[in-house]
């Protein structure tokens, strides 16, 4: 402890302090994100997709999350049907080579089309609601076309249309809300359009009632009917000639002839 002739000890090796949590590693945290899926924490693979909120997935995974009845993880439970997820246009990295998980675990799998910057989580990616396209926000920034880059579709690069990649915690409050809005739109839109239907088929409905009755007659219409066709004959018919009304029976030559006519048969002279 000194004047012995040995080293003097510091502090930190007299006074034990409280040791400080281990930080997590960003990096690992980033690469979970950015390179396994949400539900089932395996690599990312294509065909990949990615929900409103921005969370990415393997499309296997969805397909096996709504096939599931009980066994539903809450993490994608606002995922209801494949039209609540996008199919991602990812391009493929020049030097990821292609392998068993789809590239590389160590290089990054997928860029930016336009800036070429590596989907890793160091950079801020978002994609296309009506596309699909995967670009980097600094290339959303300065694009200045109309048209997308990846698919050269029209597209806005504003507002709803375009969905971050793995946001914050407050963004995704602000995404949830908006994925609601549009929702709810597209349900009074459906209803919208349902109703229309609905009142053209009971017209329709109507229309084919009333035509029914109007071609269905009356019982007492439909004797007076029969009682004329009934009194109507050969015989009494002014329009036909003589030798006509010799083939019939009920002509006045029939009754005066005592044997078959040679034009019909007659079961009478037999």
């Amino acid at each position: 402890m000194g004047n012995d002739g040995g080293s003097i000890p510091r502090r930190v090796e007299l006074v034990r302090e409280k040791q400080r949590p281990k930080q997590a590693d960003k990096d690992a945290e980033a690469a979970a994100r950015w390179k396994h899926c949400q539900l089932s924490q395996q690599p990312l693979r294509q065909p990949v997709v990615a929900c409103d909120l921005g969370r990415l997935y393997n499309k296997d995974a969805i397909l096996q999350q709504l096939l599931a009845k009980k066994s539903r993880s809450p993490l994608a439970d606002h995922i209801k049907s494949l039209k609540d997820v996008y199919e991602l246009k990812l391009t493929v990295s020049a030097d990821s080579a292609e392998g068993e998980h789809g590239g590389s675990y160590d290089k990054c799998l997928w860029v930016c089309p336009v800036t070429g910057l590596e989907m890793n989580g160091r950079h801020p990616f978002s994609f296309l609601r009506s596309c699909g396209c995967v670009l980097s926000d600094r290339a959303l920034k300065a694009l200045k076309s109309d048209t997308c880059p990846g698919c050269n579709s029209p597209n806005k690069y504003t507002g709803d249309e375009v969905i971050p990649l793995n946001p914050p915690a407050e963004e995704v409050e602000r995404l949830r809300e908006a994925m609601n809005v549009r929702r709810a739109e597209r349900k009074a839109s459906r209803e919208g359009k349902k109703r229309p239907l609905e009142g053209n088929s009971q017209e329709a409905t109507t229309s084919k009632t009333a035509r029914t009755s109007s071609s269905v007659k009356h019982p007492s219409a439909r004797d007076a009917d029969v009682q004329r066709i009934a009194q109507r004959s050969v015989a009494t018919d002014p329009a036909a000639s003589q030798v006509f009304k010799s083939l019939f029976t009920s002509s006045e030559d029939a009754k005066k002839r005592d044997h078959a006519h040679w034009v019909t048969y007659n079961p009478f002279y037999n």
